[in-house]
């Protein structure tokens, strides 16, 4: 995140006494490392952090939330062992708005969710609710991904029984 964006996030984890959450000022990837943006006028590098570094520094999550403006694919790259452990996953995908811009595509984040792992669900924004996905029919445009392991739901309703 961005100074700003990190700074807001430390003082709303104040403000409602959360202590079990940490506030990280970098970008996500597909490996750490950095990266340098903005415009002539203002150049800022930013440390890169893959999913599965944050996972061995702060253990594996149990929900994975990706919303980060058409670098899904990047971020995603760099999660394979922490997918591996089958957390519930949420993803807002940028099709056509991003998504493709930084070399990534619908088809390649659906790739890692695999159908037998994982029940799919995806909702638009002028959507209700979420309702399951069957097969490739995705929408065009920015939608939203609720990827629920299937494991984790196993183990969810042996514990409610």
């Amino acid at each position: 995140a961005i100074k700003h964006d990190a700074a807001a996030g430390m003082r709303n984890l104040e403000l409602n006494a959360i202590t079990n959450c940490k506030v990280v000022h970098g970008a996500a990837g597909s490996q750490p490392g950095g990266i340098r943006w903005g415009n002539d006028m203002s150049i800022k590098e930013t440390r890169i952090y893959s999913v599965d570094e944050l996972a061995s520094l702060y253990g594996a999550p149990d929900i994975l939330f990706i919303d980060i403006e058409g670098w899904e694919c990047k971020a995603l790259e760099g999660a394979t062992k922490t997918l591996a452990s089958e957390p519930h996953c949420f993803v807002e995908i940028h099709a056509g708005v991003g998504l493709e811009a930084s070399g990534g595509s619908v088809e390649q984040v659906m790739s890692y969710f695999s159908p037998d792992r994982f029940e799919l669900h995806i909702r638009q924004e002028s959507d209700d609710c979420f309702r399951e996905l069957h097969g490739h029919q995705w929408p065009e445009g920015r939608f939203f991904l609720l990827a629920l392991a299937k494991s984790r739901l196993r183990n969810t309703l042996k514990m409610a029984a």
